[in-house]
C-alpha cells in the first residue's frame, strides 16, 4: 500500500513516487523520489515492470530489529552519495567448503567499485576446516559482528556469545572488518554516530526537523565501500558467486532517467532536476530497482497542501507523454487520473512471461543541488544522443 505522503506524488508509467518534507534552519524543504523496477534475468536486465511503492520505512527479517533488513527506507531527505546494495546467496559449487561473492561496477571502461567477500562453510573454530555448503545467505548475521561491535551487532565471531566464526569474511582483514553488500540498519551505532545525540526516529519521520551541523550520511544505508560519487545510469555490474545457476551473471544499468514535475503556485519550477542516488540489486527477487531523488526549498509564501508533484521515468525509446493538466490543474476525478495512468503506461513495453527467465528465483522478504543540475543535464543529453 502506497504510504500517505506529506505531498501528493502521481506517478506515471511504471514508475513509483514519493515526498518527505523537511525542516532545515527553520526553512521547509521537500524531496521527492522517481523509482524504477527491472527484471533481472540470467542474461541481465530484460525490461521494465511496475515498481512497488516507495518504501518510507525499514523492514527486518521477521520484523525483529535485531535482523538484517528486507525493506530499505528509500525516501529520505538527501544523499550526498549514490548508495548500491544488494541483496543475494552465495552458492558454492559442488560440494565446495568455501567460495567468492563479487560485485563489480565499471563506468566507461573504469571499475569504479570492486568488492569481494570470501566466503566459508560452517567452522566451530577458526581453526576448523569449513563444511561443505550450498548456499550462504549475505546478510550481517553471517558476517564478523557481535554485541558491541558498532559495524554489525547481530554478527558472529566477536563478543560473548558470539564464539561461532562468521561465514563471510573480508580478504585483506578479516578479524576486524564485517563484510557484506546489504544495507545498514539506521538503528546500528554506525549510523547513529552521525547524529551526535539527536533522536534517528525523529529522523525517519516523513516531515522531520533536520538539526543543524548534522552529518548527512546518516542517512546513506549502504556499506562505505559501496557509495559512489553519483550513478550516470550506463554502469556495467558484474555479480560473481551470486547465482545458483551461473558463476557470472553481468548487465548493464538500463538507460532512463526519472523526472518530477510540479503542478502548484506560479512560484515553482516546472521541472526538478532529479539525480540517481540508490541502487539496489536484489538477486534473491530477481529485481533491480533505481530511484532517482530531486529536493528543493520550498518558496516562503508557498504551503506544501499547494504543491503536487508527478513523476515518470524516461528511456530512449519511450519518453514521457505528460498530460496536459500536469502543469496546470490536477483532476478532480480519481478515475480521470487513473485513465491516465493506464493510457501511459501502454507506451511503455515491459517483458511478456515469454521472456522472463525460467530459473528458480528465491523468495526473501558537493552541493546536491548542483550536483542534480549537472547530473540531469547530462543524463537529458545522453538520452538525446541515444535517439
Amino acid at each position: 500500500m502506497t504510504p500517505p505522503w506529506p505531498i501528493e506524488v502521481r506517478a506515471i508509467g511504471h514508475a513509483a513516487g514519493g515526498s518527505c518534507l523537511w525542516t532545515l534552519d527553520g526553512q521547509q524543504h521537500v524531496t521527492f523520489a522517481a523509482k524504477a523496477s527491472f527484471r533481472l534475468g540470467l542474461d541481465g536486465v530484460l525490461g521494465i515492470v511496475d515498481a512497488e511503492p516507495v518504501s518510507d520505512k525499514e523492514r527486518h527479517y521477521d520484523d525483529h530489529p535485531l535482523r538484517s533488513l528486507t525493506q530499505i527506507r528509500e525516501i529520505v531527505p538527501r544523499l550526498d552519495y549514490a548508495d548500491v546494495v544488494v541483496s543475494a546467496h552465495a552458492f558454492a559449487r559442488d560440494g565446495a567448503n568455501r567460495g567468492r561473492a563479487r560485485l563489480v561496477i565499471a563506468r566507461e571502461n573504469s571499475i569504479v567499485l570492486d568488492k569481494s567477500i570470501e566466503v566459508l562453510g560452517d567452522r566451530a573454530t577458526p581453526e576448523d576446516t569449513p563444511a561443505p555448503f550450498d548456499t550462504v545467505p549475505l546478510c550481517y548475521e553471517f558476517a564478523l559482528g557481535g554485541l558491541g561491535f558498532a559495524d554489525n551487532p547481530i554478527g558472529t565471531g566477536h563478543g560473548a556469545g558470539t564464539e561461532k566464526p562468521p561465514n563471510l569474511i573480508d580478504p585483506e582483514q578479516p578479524d576486524r572488518v564485517c563484510a557484506c553488500f546489504a544495507p545498514i540498519p539506521a538503528s546500528w551505532a554506525v549510523r547513529k554516530k552521525r547524529l551526535k545525540g539527536a533522536s534517528w526516529r525523529m529522523l525517519q519521520k516523513s516531515d522531520a526537523v533536520i538539526p543543524a551541523g548534522i552529518d548527512w550520511s546518516f542517512f546513506q544505508c549502504a556499506p562505505i565501500d559501496q557509495r559512489l560519487s553519483h550513478l550516470s545510469g550506463h554502469e556495467v555490474i558484474v555479480l560473481e558467486g551470486m547465482h545458483e545457476r551461473r558463476d557470472q551473471v553481468r548487465f548493464q544499468l538500463p538507460s532512463a532517467l526519472g523526472r518530477v514535475r510540479l503542478s502548484g503556485p506560479a512560484e515553482l519550477p516546472e521541472e526538478i532536476p532529479a539525480r540517481l542516488d540508490l541502487l539496489h540489486i536484489d538477486v534473491l527477487r530477481g529485481c533491480v530497482s533505481m530511484v532517482w531523488r530531486a529536493c528543493m526549498r520550498l518558496p516562503v509564501d508557498v504551503d506544501a497542501d499547494q504543491v503536487c508533484a508527478v513523476v515518470g521515468i524516461e528511456q530512449p525509446d519511450h519518453p514521457i507523454n505528460w498530460p496536459d493538466h500536469v502543469l496546470s490543474d490536477m483532476p478532480s476525478d480519481p478515475e480521470a487520473w487513473e485513465d491516465t495512468l493506464d493510457d501511459e503506461k501502454k507506451t511503455i513495453s515491459a517483458p511478456s512471461e515469454d521472456d522472463l527467465p525460467r530459473g528458480r528465483i528465491q523468495t526473501a522478504s558537493p552541493s546536491m543541488a548542483d550536483d542534480a543540475v549537472l547530473v540531469a543535464a547530462q543524463r537529458a543529453r545522453e538520452l538525446a544522443e541515444d535517439e
